[in-house]
């Protein structure tokens, strides 16, 4: 019986860094769909097909990201979409 190659634990980053980074990925995920859901109302689509549902879905995401885009150019936190409006 054989195991998987690991690499030597001295190469491996510690675990305290990995879930450093790990948390800050999850955090921006969540805030980002937490978003998606608030304010395109994600939750509810009433689309009556497949093609109709993959179309409002990208329409929604392509504007959170153009918003965040937005956000950047002027300085802004990216997820910090209110200040758009202000």
């Amino acid at each position: 019986m054989t195991s998987c190659s690991r690499r030597p634990s001295a190469t491996r980053r510690p675990i305290r860094i990995r879930s450093a980074v790990l948390g800050k990925r999850r955090w921006r995920i969540e805030s980002t769909f937490a978003q998606l859901v608030e304010r395109y109302q994600l939750k509810q689509v009433w689309a009556r097909d497949l093609w109709h549902f993959g179309n409002r879905l990208v329409r929604k995401v392509l504007s959170h990201t153009i918003a965040m885009q937005l956000n950047a150019a002027l300085g802004h936190p990216p997820l910090r979409l209110a200040l758009l409006l202000d």
